[in-house]
């Protein structure tokens, strides 16, 4: 089983996955928690959240689209970088609409992130070897969302601002992970392949 993690990108692939569910699964309860630390109220707080969700799923629409123009590569760095570093900007007393802003671009890198990196998988890794590939890939997925929502308001009431910082390191790092894919393009649909034909 072993054997997968020989496959050219792959590893580099699993870290980039890690540290975007790091990340992500950090702040999830955080800024909400952070929000209402600092007055802004429920719901303001709760739609912090709903910001980020939603511009997740619109974000999730095109990227299959990007994915076959530019590649993978540049998408998960984009997305990455969107989702990590942002975060630094919570430590800015900005006011609500700031912090749903950012909310908003993080989401949107998160969106990128999420089906660039299932994509990859099976464009990287050959067909008979793929059920182990998604087995490590699961394993990167959930590694990363358990040691950050175990942490995560822990280190926030103990720590503080650094949690942020953390966020913002997991995106860099899951960015620098990316560099060492290979530089592949999604396939391109019927239509589109119809569309060139013509």
């Amino acid at each position: 089983m072993i054997d997968v993690l020989k496959v050219k990108g792959l590893p580099l692939t699993l870290l980039s996955v890690f540290c975007a569910f790091l990340g992500w699964s950090l702040l999830l309860p955080v800024i909400p928690v952070a929000m209402l630390d600092d007055g802004y109220g429920d719901a303001l707080a709760g739609l912090s959240t709903g910001i980020f969700m939603a511009a997740t799923v619109i974000t999730q629409f095109f990227v299959p689209r990007l994915l076959r123009s530019v590649g993978y590569v540049p998408v998960m760095i984009a997305a990455a970088v969107l989702l990590g570093v942002p975060s630094a900007f919570y430590l800015i007393d900005g006011g609500a609409w700031f912090v749903l802003l950012v909310s908003a671009v993080r989401g949107i890198g998160f969106g990128a992130v999420t089906v660039a990196q299932s994509a990859l998988l099976a464009e990287l890794v050959p067909p008979r070897q793929l059920g182990r590939a998604n087995a490590f890939f699961g394993a990167a997925i959930g590694v990363g969302e358990i040691l950050g929502f175990s942490i995560d308001l822990t280190l926030y009431t103990r720590a503080g601002d650094s949690v942020f910082l953390i966020a913002v390191v997991c995106g860099v790092v899951g960015a620098l992970g990316a560099l060492g894919v290979p530089p592949l393009k999604a396939e391109p649909t019927g239509h589109e392949v119809r569309q060139r034909g013509t």
